[in-house]
Protein backbone atom coordinates (compact mmCIF):
# COMPACT_ATOMS: atom_id res chain seq x y z
CA UNK A 1 0.00 0.00 0.00
CA UNK A 2 1.10 3.53 -0.46
CA UNK A 3 2.62 5.51 1.93
CA UNK A 4 2.10 9.18 2.07
CA UNK A 5 4.95 11.50 4.15
CA UNK A 6 5.93 15.07 3.23
CA UNK A 7 9.24 14.32 3.84
CA UNK A 8 9.51 11.96 1.49
CA UNK A 9 8.90 14.46 -1.22
CA UNK A 10 10.99 16.81 0.21
CA UNK A 11 13.71 14.16 0.51
CA UNK A 12 13.05 13.26 -3.47
CA UNK A 13 13.28 17.31 -4.34
CA UNK A 14 16.87 17.62 -2.35
CA UNK A 15 18.23 13.73 -3.99
CA UNK A 16 17.07 14.88 -7.49
CA UNK A 17 17.21 19.10 -7.43
CA UNK A 18 14.34 18.86 -9.83
CA UNK A 19 11.35 20.79 -9.52
CA UNK A 20 7.98 18.67 -8.06
CA UNK A 21 4.32 19.68 -7.60
CA UNK A 22 2.13 18.10 -4.60
CA UNK A 23 -1.63 18.36 -5.62
CA UNK A 24 -4.64 17.23 -4.37
CA UNK A 25 -6.77 14.77 -6.19
CA UNK A 26 -8.70 17.50 -7.60
CA UNK A 27 -5.55 19.30 -8.90
CA UNK A 28 -5.82 22.01 -6.34
CA UNK A 29 -2.20 23.33 -5.65
CA UNK A 30 -0.85 22.10 -1.83
CA UNK A 31 2.94 22.72 -2.36
CA UNK A 32 5.75 22.98 -4.79
CA UNK A 33 9.22 22.32 -4.71
CA UNK A 34 11.76 24.11 -7.12
CA UNK A 35 12.07 26.94 -9.05
CA UNK A 36 8.86 28.67 -8.90
CA UNK A 37 9.81 31.35 -11.67
CA UNK A 38 8.82 28.40 -14.36
CA UNK A 39 7.45 25.83 -12.18
CA UNK A 40 3.97 27.32 -11.41
CA UNK A 41 2.95 28.27 -14.93
CA UNK A 42 2.86 24.83 -15.68
CA UNK A 43 0.55 23.97 -13.06
CA UNK A 44 -2.30 25.70 -15.01
CA UNK A 45 -1.08 22.89 -17.55
CA UNK A 46 -1.04 19.82 -15.91
CA UNK A 47 -3.99 20.44 -14.38
CA UNK A 48 -5.51 19.10 -17.44
CA UNK A 49 -4.02 15.65 -17.34
CA UNK A 50 -6.93 14.07 -16.22
CA UNK A 51 -5.47 11.60 -14.31
CA UNK A 52 -6.94 9.24 -11.49
CA UNK A 53 -5.71 7.80 -8.39
CA UNK A 54 -5.96 4.20 -9.18
CA UNK A 55 -3.91 5.05 -12.22
CA UNK A 56 -0.39 4.05 -12.95
CA UNK A 57 2.31 6.60 -14.05
CA UNK A 58 1.43 9.26 -17.01
CA UNK A 59 4.56 10.98 -18.96
CA UNK A 60 3.81 14.28 -20.35
CA UNK A 61 5.64 16.07 -23.10
CA UNK A 62 5.43 19.74 -23.28
CA UNK A 63 6.01 22.03 -26.98
CA UNK A 64 9.80 22.31 -26.34
CA UNK A 65 10.16 18.53 -25.54
CA UNK A 66 10.53 19.48 -21.85
CA UNK A 67 8.80 16.51 -19.55
CA UNK A 68 6.98 15.54 -16.76
CA UNK A 69 5.80 12.64 -14.59
CA UNK A 70 3.00 12.20 -12.81
CA UNK A 71 1.84 9.40 -10.49
CA UNK A 72 -1.05 9.21 -7.95
CA UNK A 73 -0.16 8.65 -4.11
CA UNK A 74 -2.66 8.08 -1.48
CA UNK A 75 -4.85 10.83 -2.25
CA UNK A 76 -2.56 13.25 -3.90
CA UNK A 77 -1.07 13.80 -7.40
CA UNK A 78 2.82 14.31 -7.56
CA UNK A 79 4.60 15.76 -10.88
CA UNK A 80 8.06 15.65 -11.55
CA UNK A 81 9.61 18.27 -14.05
CA UNK A 82 10.08 20.04 -16.50
CA UNK A 83 13.55 18.36 -17.16
CA UNK A 84 14.89 17.25 -20.10
CA UNK A 85 16.21 13.46 -20.50
CA UNK A 86 18.83 14.39 -22.58
CA UNK A 87 21.15 18.00 -23.58
CA UNK A 88 19.54 19.66 -26.15
CA UNK A 89 21.94 21.37 -29.10
CA UNK A 90 21.57 25.21 -29.33
CA UNK A 91 20.98 24.87 -32.88
CA UNK A 92 17.74 22.29 -32.12
CA UNK A 93 16.76 24.84 -28.92
CA UNK A 94 16.21 27.42 -31.26
CA UNK A 95 14.41 25.31 -33.83
CA UNK A 96 11.80 24.35 -31.02
CA UNK A 97 11.32 27.80 -29.88
CA UNK A 98 10.35 28.95 -33.58
CA UNK A 99 7.91 25.96 -34.11
CA UNK A 100 6.68 27.11 -30.74
CA UNK A 101 6.37 31.12 -31.66
CA UNK A 102 4.81 29.89 -35.15
CA UNK A 103 1.98 28.50 -33.01
CA UNK A 104 2.17 30.60 -30.28
CA UNK A 105 3.49 34.12 -31.22
CA UNK A 106 2.78 35.03 -27.05
CA UNK A 107 6.85 34.87 -26.04
CA UNK A 108 9.74 36.04 -28.26
CA UNK A 109 12.43 33.70 -28.74
CA UNK A 110 15.12 35.25 -26.35
CA UNK A 111 12.58 33.90 -23.33
CA UNK A 112 12.28 30.40 -24.56
CA UNK A 113 15.79 30.42 -25.01
CA UNK A 114 16.33 31.03 -21.36
CA UNK A 115 13.32 29.30 -20.54
CA UNK A 116 15.12 26.23 -21.66
CA UNK A 117 18.61 26.91 -20.04
CA UNK A 118 17.18 26.69 -16.74
CA UNK A 119 15.09 23.60 -17.38
CA UNK A 120 17.20 20.87 -15.77
CA UNK A 121 18.35 17.02 -17.58
CA UNK A 122 17.91 14.48 -15.98
CA UNK A 123 18.51 11.03 -18.10
CA UNK A 124 17.13 8.01 -18.96
CA UNK A 125 18.99 5.96 -16.53
CA UNK A 126 18.76 8.62 -13.92
CA UNK A 127 14.81 7.88 -14.27
CA UNK A 128 15.58 4.74 -13.69
CA UNK A 129 17.05 5.31 -10.26
CA UNK A 130 14.03 7.71 -9.53
CA UNK A 131 11.52 5.14 -9.74
CA UNK A 132 13.31 2.79 -7.96
CA UNK A 133 13.29 5.65 -5.35
CA UNK A 134 9.67 6.15 -5.22
CA UNK A 135 9.03 2.80 -4.69
CA UNK A 136 11.31 2.93 -1.90
CA UNK A 137 9.87 5.83 -0.22
CA UNK A 138 6.10 5.26 -0.92
CA UNK A 139 6.27 1.65 -0.91
CA UNK A 140 4.32 1.15 -4.66
CA UNK A 141 6.23 -1.54 -6.53
CA UNK A 142 7.67 -0.22 -9.58
CA UNK A 143 11.30 -1.83 -9.54
CA UNK A 144 10.60 -5.31 -11.12
CA UNK A 145 9.22 -3.68 -14.07
CA UNK A 146 11.13 -0.64 -13.93
CA UNK A 147 12.86 -0.95 -17.57
CA UNK A 148 9.88 -1.70 -19.18
CA UNK A 149 7.95 1.41 -17.42
CA UNK A 150 10.96 3.58 -19.27
CA UNK A 151 10.27 2.59 -22.82
CA UNK A 152 7.14 2.42 -22.54
CA UNK A 153 7.01 6.50 -21.05
CA UNK A 154 9.34 7.38 -23.46
CA UNK A 155 7.77 6.01 -26.79
CA UNK A 156 4.10 6.66 -25.67
CA UNK A 157 4.72 10.16 -24.03
CA UNK A 158 1.06 12.00 -23.94
CA UNK A 159 1.39 15.52 -25.67
CA UNK A 160 0.57 18.83 -23.86
CA UNK A 161 -1.97 19.96 -26.00
CA UNK A 162 -4.15 21.96 -23.16
CA UNK A 163 -4.53 25.84 -24.02
CA UNK A 164 -0.62 27.45 -23.92
CA UNK A 165 -1.90 30.77 -23.46
CA UNK A 166 -1.93 29.97 -19.81
CA UNK A 167 1.75 30.26 -20.39
CA UNK A 168 1.98 33.65 -21.40
CA UNK A 169 3.13 35.30 -17.66
CA UNK A 170 6.20 32.45 -17.91
CA UNK A 171 9.00 33.92 -15.93
CA UNK A 172 12.71 33.02 -15.39
CA UNK A 173 16.00 33.60 -14.18
CA UNK A 174 18.64 34.20 -16.29
CA UNK A 175 20.95 31.11 -14.83
CA UNK A 176 22.18 27.93 -16.16
CA UNK A 177 20.03 24.67 -15.06
CA UNK A 178 21.17 22.48 -11.96
CA UNK A 179 23.32 19.57 -13.33
CA UNK A 180 23.13 16.82 -11.00
CA UNK A 181 26.94 16.57 -10.05
CA UNK A 182 28.89 13.57 -11.31
CA UNK A 183 29.02 10.55 -8.58
CA UNK A 184 32.89 11.05 -8.25
CA UNK A 185 33.62 13.90 -8.85
CA UNK A 186 31.46 14.83 -5.84
CA UNK A 187 33.11 11.88 -4.20
CA UNK A 188 36.36 14.58 -4.13
CA UNK A 189 34.06 17.00 -2.79
CA UNK A 190 32.88 15.03 0.84
CA UNK A 191 36.13 14.03 1.40
CA UNK A 192 37.08 17.85 1.24
CA UNK A 193 34.47 18.31 3.91
CA UNK A 194 35.16 15.18 6.06
CA UNK A 195 38.99 16.98 6.81
CA UNK A 196 37.34 20.32 7.25
CA UNK A 197 35.19 18.23 10.10
CA UNK A 198 32.03 20.39 9.87
CA UNK A 199 28.93 18.41 10.85
CA UNK A 200 26.33 20.89 9.82
CA UNK A 201 27.56 21.44 6.91
CA UNK A 202 28.53 17.57 5.69
CA UNK A 203 25.27 16.62 6.74
CA UNK A 204 23.72 18.99 4.53
CA UNK A 205 26.32 17.93 1.36
CA UNK A 206 25.42 14.28 2.06
CA UNK A 207 22.06 14.61 1.09
CA UNK A 208 23.08 16.13 -2.39
CA UNK A 209 25.00 13.19 -3.13
CA UNK A 210 23.78 11.77 -7.02
CA UNK A 211 22.21 8.49 -7.13
CA UNK A 212 24.63 6.09 -8.79
CA UNK A 213 24.06 6.17 -12.63
CA UNK A 214 26.18 3.01 -13.38
CA UNK A 215 23.04 0.78 -13.28
CA UNK A 216 22.07 -1.40 -16.33
CA UNK A 217 20.28 -4.41 -17.20
CA UNK A 218 22.94 -6.33 -16.10
CA UNK A 219 23.69 -4.75 -12.52
CA UNK A 220 20.92 -3.45 -10.39
CA UNK A 221 20.44 -0.16 -8.98
CA UNK A 222 20.78 -1.42 -5.69
CA UNK A 223 24.12 -2.78 -6.57
CA UNK A 224 25.39 0.23 -8.24
CA UNK A 225 24.37 2.40 -5.01
CA UNK A 226 25.95 -0.69 -2.74
CA UNK A 227 29.16 -0.53 -5.10
CA UNK A 228 29.06 3.44 -5.06
CA UNK A 229 29.35 2.94 -1.11
CA UNK A 230 32.28 0.96 -1.20
CA UNK A 231 34.24 3.50 -3.08
CA UNK A 232 33.20 6.24 -0.70
CA UNK A 233 34.32 3.80 2.42
CA UNK A 234 37.76 2.64 0.43
CA UNK A 235 38.13 6.62 0.04
CA UNK A 236 37.55 7.13 3.79
CA UNK A 237 40.10 4.35 4.56
CA UNK A 238 43.01 5.65 2.44
CA UNK A 239 42.34 9.44 3.60
CA UNK A 240 42.89 7.87 7.43
CA UNK A 241 45.67 6.37 6.39
CA UNK A 242 47.29 9.41 5.04
CA UNK A 243 46.49 11.16 8.05
CA UNK A 244 48.29 8.71 9.93
CA UNK A 245 45.57 8.34 12.64
CA UNK A 246 43.94 5.07 14.07
CA UNK A 247 44.44 3.00 11.34
CA UNK A 248 43.95 -0.22 12.85
CA UNK A 249 40.53 1.20 14.41
CA UNK A 250 39.69 2.84 10.57
CA UNK A 251 40.16 -0.44 8.94
CA UNK A 252 37.88 -2.31 11.61
CA UNK A 253 35.08 0.47 11.25
CA UNK A 254 35.19 0.49 7.08
CA UNK A 255 34.44 -3.75 7.56
CA UNK A 256 31.78 -2.87 9.99
CA UNK A 257 29.87 -0.48 7.52
CA UNK A 258 30.77 -2.90 4.35
CA UNK A 259 28.92 -5.86 6.00
CA UNK A 260 26.09 -3.41 7.24
CA UNK A 261 26.06 -1.95 3.23
CA UNK A 262 26.06 -5.53 2.28
CA UNK A 263 23.23 -7.05 4.15
CA UNK A 264 21.36 -3.79 2.85
CA UNK A 265 18.13 -4.50 1.04
CA UNK A 266 16.85 -1.47 -0.32
CA UNK A 267 18.81 1.54 -1.96
CA UNK A 268 17.30 3.94 1.27
CA UNK A 269 19.51 1.96 3.40
CA UNK A 270 22.50 2.01 1.44
CA UNK A 271 22.05 6.16 1.64
CA UNK A 272 21.68 5.90 5.79
CA UNK A 273 24.66 3.35 6.05
CA UNK A 274 26.76 5.62 3.89
CA UNK A 275 25.50 8.69 5.29
CA UNK A 276 26.39 7.51 8.86
CA UNK A 277 30.33 5.98 7.58
CA UNK A 278 30.99 9.45 6.09
CA UNK A 279 29.94 10.94 9.79
CA UNK A 280 31.80 8.68 11.74
CA UNK A 281 35.14 8.99 9.61
CA UNK A 282 34.49 12.32 9.84
CA UNK A 283 34.76 12.92 13.86
CA UNK A 284 37.57 10.32 13.93
CA UNK A 285 39.71 12.07 11.84
CA UNK A 286 39.32 15.43 13.36
CA UNK A 287 38.10 14.53 17.22
CA UNK A 288 40.73 11.87 17.61
CA UNK A 289 43.30 12.62 15.78
CA UNK A 290 44.24 16.39 17.14
CA UNK A 291 47.08 14.74 19.42
CA UNK A 292 48.29 12.62 16.79
CA UNK A 293 48.71 15.73 14.62
CA UNK A 294 50.37 17.36 17.61
CA UNK A 295 52.67 14.28 18.22
CA UNK A 296 53.60 14.39 14.20
CA UNK A 297 54.80 18.23 14.46
CA UNK A 298 57.08 17.43 17.49
CA UNK A 299 58.67 14.44 15.45
CA UNK A 300 59.21 17.00 12.23
CA UNK A 301 60.82 19.24 14.77
CA UNK A 302 62.69 16.48 16.59
CA UNK A 303 63.89 15.15 13.14
CA UNK A 304 64.78 18.49 11.99
CA UNK A 305 66.89 19.32 14.94
CA UNK A 306 68.84 16.18 14.57
CA UNK A 307 69.76 16.94 10.86
CA UNK A 308 70.35 20.85 11.52
CA UNK A 309 73.41 20.16 9.20
CA UNK A 310 72.11 18.28 6.51
CA UNK A 311 71.11 19.72 3.26
CA UNK A 312 66.64 18.55 4.08
CA UNK A 313 63.69 17.98 1.91
CA UNK A 314 60.43 17.68 2.65
CA UNK A 315 60.54 14.68 0.83
CA UNK A 316 63.11 13.11 3.44
CA UNK A 317 61.14 14.00 5.90
CA UNK A 318 57.87 12.69 4.55
CA UNK A 319 59.75 9.36 3.72
CA UNK A 320 60.76 9.35 7.16
CA UNK A 321 57.21 9.10 8.57
CA UNK A 322 55.68 7.67 6.71
CA UNK A 323 53.19 10.37 5.48
CA UNK A 324 52.53 12.41 2.30
CA UNK A 325 54.44 15.71 1.41
CA UNK A 326 51.47 17.68 1.23
CA UNK A 327 50.15 16.40 4.82
CA UNK A 328 53.58 17.10 6.05
CA UNK A 329 53.65 20.78 4.82
CA UNK A 330 49.87 21.15 6.31
CA UNK A 331 50.59 19.64 9.67
CA UNK A 332 53.79 22.31 9.59
CA UNK A 333 51.90 25.17 8.61
CA UNK A 334 49.02 24.31 11.23
CA UNK A 335 51.47 24.61 14.31
CA UNK A 336 54.27 26.45 13.61
CA UNK A 337 52.38 29.24 11.11
CA UNK A 338 54.92 29.17 8.42
CA UNK A 339 55.27 27.19 5.18
CA UNK A 340 57.79 24.75 4.21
Amino acid sequence: MAVFDLKHIHALHSLTHLPILLMSSDYELIHSYGNLEYLSPYYQVIKEASMTLDADFSFLEGLLEESFLLFPISNYIICIGPFYSRKLEKSYQETLANQFLSQYPIRTLKDLLDYMAIVPTFSLAQIRSLLITIDAYFQTHFEQECQDKINQLQHHAQKITTDLHSLKHLNHELRDSYQLPDAFTYLNHIMELVKLGNSDLLKKEINHIPISQVSTTAISNLRAEKDLAIVYLSRLVELGFSENTHNTQSYDLAKQYLRMIEEATNPIDVFRIRAAAILSFSDSLNNKSISDKQQLYQCILSYVANHLYDKLKVSDIANHLYISDSHLRAIFKKYAGISL
